[in-house]
Order: C-alpha cells, then sequence, then structure tokens
C-alpha cells in the first residue's frame, strides 16, 4: 500500500507542476475516522469442563473445589462449564452413576459466576429421563442466574432455545453443543439431549446464522480421556 501510494505521488509531481508546489500543504489534515459505535469489540469467554463430583467429593466442601480459578470466571463477560453429572437427587453418588447435590450447581453458578452450563455430554442421563427432567428443572428455577443448553425437556424447548443465542457488548454469540454419546444404552434414543450427528448440527449452524450471530462457539463432548489430541472419529 505505501509503496503504490508512494508511486501516485511522484506522478503528480510530474504531471502536475501546480500540485507540486502546493503539496504538501501544513494545512492539510486526514480526518480519523469516528468510531461507528461507542462500544468494545471484544468479549472474553473462559470454558471449563468436566465439573463432577466422586464418591471422594460428596463428603467434602464443594465451596473449595473451583477457588482457585473461580476469579477469572467471575472476570470473564461470558464463562461456559460443562456440568457432567445429573441432578437426580438422593441417594446422592459418583462414578459411574453421577447423581450429584443440587448445591454444588448453585456453587458454580452463584459462587463461581458460571453463565452457562453445558449439559450434553456422556453422564447427562446417569438417573435415566427422570434424572434429567429433574435436573433441568433444576436449572430452570436457576434461570436468572445461569443459562444451559445441549438438552431439553421437550422438542419445542430444544428448537426454540438451540442454539442457545447470548448477546453481550453488543457481540451475539450462539453455542451448539452436543455429545458422541450417553451411558445409559436403555435411554440412548432419547430425543431432547444432542447427539453428534451431521443433521442436527447442520440444523443448528444454520439456525445461528439466521439469528444473525457474529460468531458461532461449537463445544462438543467428544474424544478420549486425558488425551490432547483428536482421535480418528
Amino acid at each position: 500500500m505505501r509503496k503504490s501510494f508512494s508511486i501516485l505521488a511522484l506522478l503528480l509531481l510530474a504531471f502536475c507542476p501546480k500540485a507540486s508546489a502546493q503539496w504538501p500543504s501544513e494545512n492539510y489534515r486526514v480526518p480519523f475516522p469516528k468510531p461507528i459505535k461507542n462500544t468494545p469489540d471484544t468479549v472474553t469467554v473462559y470454558i471449563i469442563g468436566d465439573v463432577m463430583m466422586h464418591e471422594s467429593q460428596l463428603s467434602k466442601d464443594h465451596r473449595q473445589f473451583l477457588r482457585f480459578i473461580a476469579p477469572q470466571l467471575r472476570k470473564a463477560d461470558i464463562s461456559i462449564a460443562n456440568m457432567e453429572f445429573s441432578l437426580g437427587g438422593e441417594p446422592y453418588t459418583g462414578y459411574p452413576e453421577f447423581s450429584t447435590p443440587d448445591s454444588y450447581a448453585e456453587y458454580v453458578a452463584g459462587d463461581c459466576g458460571v453463565d452457562v452450563f453445558l449439559t450434553a455430554n456422556n453422564h447427562i442421563l446417569d438417573r435415566r429421563a427422570n434424572g434429567l427432567e429433574r435436573t433441568l428443572e433444576v436449572y430452570r428455577r436457576m434461570a436468572d442466574s445461569v443459562k444451559f443448553t445441549g438438552t431439553a425437556g421437550s422438542q419445542e424447548e430444544m428448537e426454540s432455545n438451540y442454539p442457545l443465542i447470548l448477546e453481550k457488548k453488543g457481540i451475539r454469540l450462539a453455542i451448539v453443543n452436543f455429545t458422541y454419546g450417553t451411558n445409559s444404552p436403555s435411554v440412548k434414543g432419547w430425543p431432547n439431549v444432542n447427539y453428534m450427528e451431521a443433521d442436527s448440527i447442520a440444523k443448528a449452524v444454520s439456525r445461528a446464522k439466521e439469528r444473525e450471530s457474529d460468531f458461532i462457539l461449537v463445544l462438543p463432548h467428544w474424544g478420549e480421556e486425558y488425551s490432547l489430541k483428536h482421535n480418528a472419529e
């Protein structure tokens, strides 16, 4: 760009003698463009996972679990956590079928400042369909402090709330969340969990574009545990 400008300036001086005498003028200033909006153009997003509660954790004070990263979660414009358990009620259990106290979810949202719960993961149906319904009911009661995505109580709720659209500082984000599968084969066909299926993912991305999202954030639950590389699938 600088080279083109220099060549143009030389041509003007060569072919326009009057211009060479008048240019550049000390009084001439290029006006700096005014910002279109007086709003920031950056949004910070902080994502954690997997949030779990194993049997050994059930007897401990869960309000200490995330204390070292809670300041970063609260500082971000949008904080997201994969909640990899069912709020299936008592008796509370750890691995392999998680049923976690409601107070843990309240701690993650309230004390840690998480804005979005991801619920499409392999443990969301650990207490089967009834456990999922109860989990979503708890999250709905927390609607003033946190939103959830990845599962729904009905097909209507799924279509109206998926993908989840968030707006912060004038920027619209769409969140697409799905899982490779669940650990409960008896309810594998449960229709209100977002599975890793090409058609449903494509529909979610299309909806995000139709709703004029500036960015589409795709958050799948997949891969091999403790591996930092994607597998072939």
